[in-house]
């Protein structure tokens, strides 16, 4: 078994989510990322450095195959080696020097005491009763950025609220009238309607900081390039995660003692329907028919770890989104 070809985006996504948890002072959530982040590019770049040996230097290509086999039938599985085991190949194999020669990357970079205090710190907030300290988590965050800048994986700008409107809008309501009996259409078609009326909860000066800065996390959700259901544009089901986060972390808020029903219901702006019970009955839906919904997750997540990152927004928030899944994916 090779190392996956790591789409370069879903690494950069992970400074994104990282920086973004930093700025919201979620700064257990950004360590478990960064670290996820520095996991994931630790295996791209050892993928990269196979594939330029095979095109330039066959006897070294073979030799890191060889390691690459050993190692594996002494950790296991190379899908599932995580952090630690990157880690030690890295180390017992000399790979930032390898990586130095083909690429020109700076070994320090990949010094392996950095990567062991990222390794350290991830695992406690992992499995231990622990909560990164602000500092260690910024410290974590701009090593992460530090990598990526030196590999040349640069910060993408959000795409933009218009940007994407114009991707999906047209294609959604194609999508939705040729499957009405699809189990995602009852949630695709409340989308646009449930990013509104997180959009205006924002700019509502009455909702509190505590709150803006969860429906924040949830609008980002919707923006990021990637998802826990991966986006695919010929299949606007993709979005449904999208539209389960919206749904449940608007289910959260309705349940938080000093927040007022009114602000929601004055947002809604649909005279249709009573806000609270739209809430409450897209919550219903999706637990009764979260198996149909979240089946299309790509390998990394199966359906399970899908719904189970998901279904505890409605409990502690759209946070759940980064506090618990990369702990049960990993």
């Amino acid at each position: 078994m090779m190392p996956r070809e790591i789409d370069r985006e879903l690494v950069n996504l992970r400074r994104e989510e990282a920086n973004a948890c930093m700025h919201y002072r979620l700064y257990h959530a950004a360590t478990l990322v960064a670290g996820s982040g520095v996991e994931l590019l630790l295996e791209c770049l050892v993928g990269d450095l196979l594939r330029i040996l095979v095109a330039n230097n066959p006897n070294s290509a073979e030799k890191l195959k060889s390691d690459l086999k050993g190692f594996e039938f002494e950790k296991g599985d190379i899908r599932k080696w995580g952090l630690g085991v990157w880690s030690e190949f890295y180390t017992e194999y000399q790979i930032p020097f390898s990586l130095r020669d083909a690429f020109s990357y700076k070994s320090e970079c990949f010094n392996d005491g950095r990567i062991r205090k990222v390794l350290n710190e991830w695992n406690r907030c992992k499995h231990d009763e622990h909560e990164a300290l602000p500092e260690t988590a910024r410290e974590i965050v701009a090593y992460l950025n530090e990598l990526l800048d030196e590999v040349g994986i640069r910060s993408t700008k959000n795409r933009g609220r218009m940007a994407w409107r114009q991707t999906w809008g047209d294609r959604i309501n194609y999508w939705t009238v040729q499957n009405r009996v699809s189990p995602e259409t009852k949630l695709l078609i409340k989308l646009f309607p449930l990013l509104e009326v997180v959009e205006r909860l924002i700019s509502d000066k009455r909702v509190g900081y505590e709150y803006k800065t969860r429906l924040m996390l949830a609008e980002n959700y919707v923006f990021s390039t990637k998802d826990l259901v991966a986006e695919d544009v010929r299949h606007p089901r993709s979005l449904v995660d999208d539209a389960a986060v919206l749904s449940l972390t608007l289910y959260w808020l309705l349940h938080q003692p000093k927040f007022e029903d009114s602000l929601l219901h004055e947002n809604w702006q649909r005279g249709d329907t009573n806000a609270k019970d739209e809430i409450v009955g897209l919550y219903k839906y999706i637990i009764e028919n979260h198996g149909k919904l979240f089946r299309d997750s790509p390998g990394q997540f199966d359906g399970n770890l899908t719904w189970a990152a998901i279904r505890r927004i409605s409990d502690i928030g759209p946070e759940a989104l980064w506090q618990n899944y990369w702990a049960e994916a990993y």
